[in-house]
């Protein structure tokens, strides 16, 4: 039938209650997952009453650990083929939901597409991805997206950009009946939350009860409500540190600030660990002319390698959390020497040791240990003032 964007949300037909029946077959695919959350439900209430949906609905949520399983009709792909086959009872249609349909194998995601030519007119069969067709890595086979666009509606639901984000906060902060100042929704979508339309409504609906009266969400109001993620303030501890003798003063008191027991080092120590792979990542790619803004691709042989895994660099940006901080991902990494790169994983190793015990001798004081891999990060950098290198000494 046809394909469909979240920008046509509130457009017809999928504004239209009598239009969303008329189609048998959905996919909703896309890394917004607050907003296909939204129009599932919407579609769910066109399809069936709240007293329908208890013999006429029924939901298969997929997970790595369910896929592990094996139902008695030998694969999950039978099994939802078979519910949706299944007759309506004491309900005027039968729906049938499917999470996170990619990962599904390519075999029985290929077992969906041949089914769906022969489903009963009575059902509705409504495959849900956070993954897109056609993406680099997606697992969400392209057969399958076509298949249900020949059949019924795709709707993409892709991230959205940091100005679409604003606008569309602005948008919820006046549903609401308070007016989201331009400044403060560019705050709170560039310095806190990024783009994740869940984050940002959750975060909304606290603001609008916490200004009470008052006509409008200004940016003291977000500083005072929205805390900062600690990736921010490791942020804005590596940027400090990148400035070189300037900076020392201020990455130990940022540092300060967040670490009072060793849980809270080792959280530290590890975020920030992972904060200077991506910058080792990031460089490498700026070095072989990638800029912000253009896809992560993989080069070669090494690439690949350096590229791999769930928080590899390729996987990080590809986040809508993540996404509008790729600039200063790009800045940070270029203020770096590879030299000062290695060195920060060598001290940052011998911190991991000392907070578990493991060096010699022992750090008993966290926020120290990290203190003292932060030092020798930039060995030509006098760390701390002379009465917290005496006490340095003393501990050591």
């Amino acid at each position: 039938m046809a394909e469909h964007s979240w920008k046509d949300y509130s457009k017809k037909p999928l504004s239209e209650p009598d239009r969303l029946r008329e189609c048998s077959v959905w996919l909703l695919a896309g890394e917004e997952g607050w907003l296909r959350r939204e129009f599932q439900e919407r579609l769910l209430g066109a399809l069936l009453s709240e007293e329908e949906r208890t013999l006429g609905l029924e939901v298969f949520d997929l997970t790595p650990g369910l896929l592990r399983t094996q139902p008695p009709e030998g694969s999950w792909a039978r099994r939802i083929v078979g519910a949706a086959n299944t007759l309506p009872f004491l309900s005027p249609r039968r729906v049938v939901v499917v999470g996170e349909a990619h990962l599904l194998p390519a075999a029985e995601q290929q077992e969906i597409v041949s089914a769906l030519k022969t489903l009963p007119e009575t059902t509705i069969l409504i495959l849900s991805s956070s993954e897109t067709a056609g993406k680099k890595r997606s697992r969400l086979s392209s057969k399958l997206s076509t298949a249900v666009k020949k059949a019924g509606n795709v709707v993409r639901f892709d991230a959205l950009k940091p100005g679409e984000a604003i606008a569309w906060a602005q948008e919820e902060a006046r549903k609401s009946g308070k007016r989201l100042e331009s400044s403060a929704a560019t705050f709170l979508v560039s310095k806190r939350l990024g783009t994740d339309l869940g984050s940002l409504k959750q975060e909304i609906d606290k603001l609008v009860l916490f200004v009470g009266s008052l006509p409008a969400i200004k940016v003291a109001h977000i500083e005072e409500m929205t805390p900062r993620l600690l990736e921010d303030r490791v942020f804005e501890l590596t940027d400090a540190l990148s400035s070189g003798k300037s900076g020392q003063a201020l990455a130990f008191t940022l540092l300060r600030r967040f670490v009072s027991s060793k849980e809270d080092a080792i959280w530290v120590l590890a975020t920030i660990a992972s904060h200077f792979r991506l910058l080792w990542q990031t460089k490498w790619l700026l070095e072989r002319g990638w800029r912000p803004g253009q896809p992560v691709k993989d080069f070669d042989e090494e690439g690949r390698v350096l590229l791999e895994g769930k928080d590899s660099v390729e996987a990080v940006f590809a986040r809508p959390k993540i996404s509008w901080k790729i600039p200063r991902f790009a800045e940070q990494a270029r203020r770096f020497t590879w030299p000062q790169l290695e060195q920060a994983f060598r001290s940052l190793a011998q911190c991991d040791l000392a907070l578990k015990g493991l060096s010699s001798p022992p750090r008993n004081d966290p926020g120290l240990a990290l203190e003292l891999a932060l030092i020798s990060l930039f060995p030509a950098s006098k760390g701390p003032s002379v009465r917290r290198r005496e006490e340095v000494k003393r501990t050591a």
